[in-house]
């Protein structure tokens, strides 16, 4: 969050050099990233099946229409390919510290495919 002041309080370690990364989420992006996700992921080559879980952080940003990105993800997916689609309350995924190490960190607004 930023304070009054326009500081930005970080809710994690900051090491030194490192860069902070702000961006806005609202409806719109949430259906437009959910729809190109998913077409780039068709495209990718011969799919079987799909497991598909977005953040609920992005369902949030939905307000009164929760079902929205679930439904431009199934109609993006044209009834050709067996799936599941379910919300994550929290994605952890390591990120590189600059000295080779590895470190677990939770992101949010995430949205995570895993075709086979």
């Amino acid at each position: 969050m930023l304070t009054p002041e326009g500081y930005a309080l970080l809710g994690g370690e900051a090491p030194v050099g490192a860069g902070v990364f702000i961006a806005a989420m609202d409806y719109a992006g949430v259906l437009e990233t959910a729809e190109s996700a998913v077409k780039k992921v068709i495209a990718s080559g011969d799919i079987s099946g799909l497991l598909i879980y977005p953040s609920l952080s992005r369902n949030l940003m939905l307000e009164a229409n929760t079902d929205d990105e679930m439904e431009k993800i199934i109609e993006t997916l044209g009834g050709n390919y067996p799936y599941q689609v379910c919300y994550s309350g929290g994605e952890i995924c390591p990120v590189s510290t600059g000295d080779g190490k590895l470190l677990n960190r939770i992101h949010n607004f995430t949205l995570v495919i895993c075709a086979f």
